[in-house]
């Protein structure tokens, strides 16, 4: 995802079968979007809502809390 001032993000996008729908942005926990958070966001978007995980830690995935 790029953002509006250049950058870019990394994000976990999930869109249900019927829209528009409201939207959930999840906030992961300290390991980052990992195999985890994106069966989250699949259930978010079977339940109607469009739902974007967005990764704070730039694609590293943390398997200690020391990792990131």
């Amino acid at each position: 995802m790029k953002l509006t001032h250049g950058k870019t993000m990394n994000a976990y996008l999930d869109v249900p079968k019927r829209t528009p729908a409201p939207a959930v942005v999840l906030l992961h926990e300290w390991w980052s979007v990992n195999d985890q958070i994106k069966p989250v966001a699949q259930e978010f978007a079977e339940r109607g809502y469009v739902t974007l995980a967005v990764d704070h830690f730039d694609g590293r995935v943390a398997t200690g809390r020391n990792d990131v």
